[in-house]
């Protein structure tokens, strides 16, 4: 278990038990669909391709999304009765290096065999395209209390074997409840790919040891195990280093067990100064008579840039958000938008970048709603993956509200307050901004495929997620919250 699973468990079990909440009769069903489900798959056919931070696709998508925002609030303005809605869009713009991947490029060779690559470790290392050639050493499982030793490692290319951990054991202690309430008790032994994002080695020690290269066996259900985006937020490094899947594993053990060599091609090219923004849409409050900086906000945020249509379909939720609330006529504070960039480059700020450069809005916020990753199937499964519920550390009232929500969804487990440690909600929450953040952990959550995993959308589950977001934010709207 890594460190923060061990203390997420020592907070979570000194927590008191909270009884079940009692839900208003009629307060959710009150909330009508507000997009169907064919608008919604037409939005999400537009998330098929990797769109990763800073690289061209990424760059065309947030040019799409300022697009089609500033066309719904031209939109509204136009259908609105009232006064103009005044949404504002701005960019806020990084620089970082990018490094982009020649994926086709991608090779492995082994005693002049050639092996299939599933994949590679983003900002790595990089080769020409004759790449590093060095005798192999298998080291096996890895593990965390693992270490590359210059004895052993190098001037060799190494290959070690990871397989994803179960959460069983730091999801059930940091779980207030779960709707059912059986879910809790029967996940299994709810093995993600995500905790892989944990496990792989930092490579700086890998140079420092000598290390030529790194192979890296996924074991793991092949199909997902082809390419994983991960880990996402480390580098640059030195040592360039492939994904295969465990099918390789005997020929790669046996190859070094008999001194064989190995050649690993990592090609790519480096992009320095390249820019990222992140977008802010500001929809103000409709009563003109408090001024712009005494207004207190709302704030609803995301992130634009990921390896398929899960990660990065929170966009399409804000934009259903956005549309629906410039068209009510009384709005009794802000609603800020955050589209942010950054959550899958080394050195890109995400939304911590946006608050540290707009303490101005940070400073007026009451409450702030973080939605990622909707609508997601369980990987190999019709059933919905089960939705992590984050409650805030500051606001017991907002928890409440959160509650009382969360019982109207299926497959969800609410984590207990002060347990937001990870996703764009964190960042909120360090603040001591009162932030509830909603997300889903499929196994294909950081993985690429030609489809964009579209077919794994269930597009009932995500209706029903905006429903209960769409009552949600409304509700923080009111004066009297």
């Amino acid at each position: 278990m890594s460190h923060w699973g061990v203390a997420a468990l020592v907070r979570a079990c000194a927590g008191p038990f909270v009884p079940e909440p009692e839900s208003p009769a009629g307060a959710y069903e009150e909330c009508n669909d507000f997009y169907d489900k064919e608008q919604l798959r037409e939005w999400m056919a537009e998330l098929e391709k990797p769109r990763h931070t800073g690289t061209k696709a990424h760059r065309e998508f947030v040019a799409y999304i300022a697009r089609r925002v500033e066309d719904q609030c031209h939109t509204n303005e136009a259908e609105s009765e009232s006064r103009s809605t005044g949404c504002r869009i701005e960019a806020l713009p990084q620089r970082f290096e990018l490094w982009e991947i020649d994926e086709d490029g991608l090779r492995l060779e082994v005693a002049g065999q050639d092996i299939d690559v599933a994949g590679y470790l983003p900002y790595s290392g990089l080769t020409n395209k004759d790449g590093v050639t060095a005798q192999l050493y298998y080291e096996g499982r890895w593990r965390l209390w693992s270490r590359f030793q210059e004895e052993k490692h190098k001037n060799k290319i190494v290959v070690i074997r990871l397989r994803p951990w179960s959460l069983r054991k730091i999801l059930l202690p940091i779980t207030e409840r779960s709707y059912p309430r059986w879910l809790r008790w029967r996940m299994g032994r709810y093995r993600r790919t995500i905790s892989l994002d944990a496990q792989v080695p930092k490579l700086r020690r890998a140079h420092e040891a000598g290390v030529k290269g790194l192979i890296v066996i996924l074991d793991m259900d092949e199909d997902l195990a082809r390419n994983q985006y991960v880990p996402f937020r480390r580098g640059p490094g030195k040592v360039p280093g492939l994904y295969v899947t465990k099918s390789h594993r005997k020929l790669l053990k046996k190859a070094a067990r008999d001194g064989e060599h190995a050649t690993l091609v990592l090609p790519g090219e480096k992009k320095p100064d390249t820019k990222t923004d992140h977008l802010v849409v500001t929809l103000p409050a409709t009563d003109a008579s408090v001024p712009d900086d005494s207004r207190e906000v709302i704030l609803i945020n995301t992130h634009t840039d990921g390896p398929n249509f899960l990660e990065e379909n929170g966009v399409v939720a804000l934009w259903a958000l956005l549309g629906h609330f410039a068209k009510i006529t009384e709005r009794h504070r802000d609603l800020v938008f955050l589209f942010a960039t950054g959550h899958f480059a080394h050195d890109v700020g995400s939304t911590d970048d946006f608050v540290r450069r707009r303490q101005d809005i940070i400073g007026r916020t009451r409450a702030a709603v973080t939605i990622e990753h909707l609508g997601a199937k369980a990987w190999r499964s019709d059933k919905p993956e089960p939705a992590l519920f984050f409650l805030t550390n500051n606001s017991k009232k907002l928890n409440e509200e959160a509650r009382r929500f969360a019982s109207k969804l299926d497959r969800v487990f609410l984590i207990k307050p002060g347990l937001l440690k990870f996703g764009e909600g964190a960042h909120l929450e360090r603040e001591e901004i009162p932030t509830l953040g909603y997300l889903t952990n499929p196994g294909h959550l950081l993985s690429s495929a030609p489809d964009g995993h579209l077919p794994m959308l269930d597009s009932n589950r995500m209706c029903e997620e905006l429903k209960m977001f769409r009552c949600l934010i409304d509700t923080l709207m009111q004066p009297e919250f």
